[in-house]
Parts: structure tokens; sequence; C-alpha cells
């Protein structure tokens, strides 16, 4: 697993131009976090793919449209990542599933709602 930390300007379609830079290379995104950090947004990425081909996307983000910086994140750091922010999904007693998700409940306030669940 590797990780990718973009920083960009929040313009029209700077997310989507960061995204594709991974999806038309035909990887398979695992996981997209993307905050607001001062004046700019930050996209982590987390994907599999060989060293070299993470080595052409963040040659290709540095010259993206609306791209400020790029980092590659230290493999056992994306690793860390992918565990901590992974759902856990059990099966309840009565035949229900459980999905658990990290972090406190405000930042997840609208998956409980979209679940139809009181926070």
């Amino acid at each position: 697993m590797t990780g990718v930390a973009i920083y960009f300007f929040n313009i029209s379609g700077a997310m989507m131009r960061v995204l594709n830079c991974f999806t038309r290379r035909g990887l398979i995104i695992q996981a997209v976090w993307c905050a607001p950090v001062g004046d700019r947004h930050r996209a982590t990425v987390l994907v599999e793919a060989k060293p070299i081909t993470i080595e052409q996307i963040v040659r290709e983000l540095n010259s993206t449209v609306g791209v400020d910086q790029v980092e590659i994140l230290e493999k056992p750091r994306a690793e860390q990542l992918a565990h901590w922010h992974a759902p856990e999904i059990t099966k309840g007693d009565n035949g229900s599933t459980v999905i658990k998700v990290s972090g406190p409940v405000e930042e997840n306030r609208f998956l409980v709602e979209w679940l139809g669940a009181s926070a």
C-alpha cells in the first residue's frame, strides 16, 4: 500500500484532476480522505501501485493545475492509515450488520445520518 498526500487549492476541477491521475492508469484507489488545511485542501490517497507508477503520478501531479505540493507517505504510515480508517464489519446477534468506523461521531455524522441511525 502506498499513500500520497496531495495539497491543492479549492478551485473548480482540482480534486477531479488529482483523482484522474490515479484512475487513468487503471489503479484501484483503496481510500481517499480530503480535508481543508489552511488555505488549501489535502487529499490523502491510498493505492496499490509499483514505485515507478507512483513516481510517474507524482510528476504528473506536480504539473497539474491547482496542485501546490505532493508528498509520498512512508509505507508504514500508509498501512497504519489503511488499518486505522478501515471500518470493522460484524454480524449482530439478531442477524443485523454492524459497521464500526473510527473517529469521533462528528466526523462521521453524514454517514451515520445516511445509514438512518441516530448519532
